[in-house]
């Protein structure tokens, strides 16, 4: 007589992954367009004040395996260290969560997909623990000094969850303190621009940008500090140094009174409080106004913006061309 043995199938191993991360992340700007990350040394994948004033969104590719109609996929954050797999600290006591929904409803249930966040919403702490979706809007940004994120993709059923993948995401919305001890002389047809970055000096600037623009009726002398709108420093920005620094700006108009800034620049590119400093240009009988011959020649424009950011030279090396001339 036959017997007829039935073994369970084992069901199919349920995973969560983001491939290739942090290189595969993106950035996008809030039509969907593409936006350029920062340098790798600059946190191209970390969220900067820029990036929170602009909200702009990060996208993270998703792999999904063995799931079912049972399923669903849920995107919360938490500050490093907190365990967003763990119910209890998504659920409905306010005493134990730790995180936060970060997109408002759930992404598809398919093999492969791009899910977009916010970073004003990876951000959110502690502004936000809710196990509801709540929208971030702009007064979150500026408030998050150097801290870091946990983003989970929970593979869930009924709320529970059944496996993850997370992504750590650094953040840091405040820069660093004002330049100060900022001078701005003239020359011919040229402005120079010196500092101390370390008198005082900014504990964690590492670099320094100079902005100048011709003042005009909506850029008078007395207006607020500049700021810097541009997502994705360009390779012309100033390497922070020990010592003074000295920037030549050239190409200007004599009697032209221009509006000038030296800011200090983290790791993520914030840029520090810079109020302006105006001068004009004018022409020196007899000299060329370069006090001693050390010039540098202004790179170009910032990208994003109408600001020009000039390569400053420390002033040790200027004091040894000059010796060379003599």
């Amino acid at each position: 007589m036959a017997v007829l043995i039935c073994v369970p199938r084992r069901a199919s191993a349920q995973s969560v992954t983001i491939p290739n991360a942090p290189s595969s992340l993106a950035w996008q700007d809030t039509k969907g367009a593409v936006v350029v990350a920062r340098p790798s040394s600059n946190y191209p994948y970390g969220v900067s004040l820029s990036d929170c004033v602009n909200d702009y969104s990060l996208t993270f590719p998703i792999a999904l395996t063995g799931f079912n109609a049972n399923n669903e996929l849920e995107v919360w954050a938490g500050p490093s260290g907190a365990d967003c797999s763990d119910d209890a600290q998504r659920g409905a006591s306010t005493k134990a969560r730790t995180c936060w929904k970060v997109t408002p409803s759930s992404p598809s249930l398919v093999p492969f997909q791009t899910v977009s966040i916010k970073v004003r919403d990876i951000i959110a702490n502690p502004a936000t623990k809710t196990s509801s979706y709540v929208a971030q809007d702009a007064s979150i940004c500026g408030t998050i000094d150097y801290s870091f994120f946990d983003v989970y993709f929970l593979l869930t059923v009924g709320g529970a969850a059944q496996t993850y993948a997370k992504q750590n995401i650094a953040a840091d919305t405040i820069g660093p303190r004002a330049v100060t001890n900022v001078s701005v002389t003239q020359g011919d047809s040229r402005l120079f621009v010196s500092w101390n970055p370390h008198d005082p000096g900014p504990s964690d600037a590492t670099q320094f940008s100079v902005y100048y623009q011709a003042t005009t009726a909506d850029l008078p002398c007395a207006a607020p500090g500049l700021t810097s709108t541009s997502h994705a420093a360009s390779a012309s920005t100033v390497v922070a140094s020990d010592t003074s620094s000295l920037v030549e700006i050239d190409g200007l108009s004599d009697g032209t009174s221009y509006a000038v800034a030296v800011a200090a620049q983290d790791a993520f590119l914030n840029d520090s409080n810079h109020p302006l400093v105006c001068q004009a240009p004018a022409a020196r009988s007899g000299a060329d106004g370069a006090g001693g011959g050390c010039a540098v020649t202004r790179i170009g424009e910032r990208e994003g913006s109408t600001w020009l950011v000039v390569v400053a030279f420390v002033a040790s090396v200027c004091a040894m061309r000059r010796k060379e001339e003599r």
